[in-house]
């Protein structure tokens, strides 16, 4: 949630969704050892280079990671897109329909 979300405040956010890489997990963007993406989007907001958004970020191997380039495009072959779809569409759709988010 971005810096000052309070629920029930009224107040609207775009919600962007961050697909991690091959072999990597949604939480990759957060982690201070991988993507460390949440200080520099705060800075972003504090310094109004960005709007306030909601971020979902998927986790579509369900907990498998590598680092191994072989591993990873096993991975990728195993991945069953149709159900991917549905999850990613589904949390959308969970998010918009909170009051906070907004598809603008």
């Amino acid at each position: 949630m971005p810096p000052g979300y309070r629920e029930g405040a009224g107040i609207e956010y775009p919600v962007v969704v961050l697909l991690h890489g091959l072999g990597g997990e949604g939480a990759d963007w957060f982690d201070p050892q991988l993507g460390d993406l949440q200080p520099t989007l705060e800075r972003f907001i504090a310094d109004k280079r960005i709007a306030p958004f909601v971020a979902l970020a998927p986790d579509l191997y369900h907990g498998k990671t590598t680092t191994a380039p072989d591993v990873a495009g096993r991975l990728l072959m195993e991945l069953d897109v149709e159900r991917a779809e549905e999850e990613i569409a589904a949390a959308g759709d969970y998010l918009l329909s909170q009051p906070e988010c907004s598809s603008k």
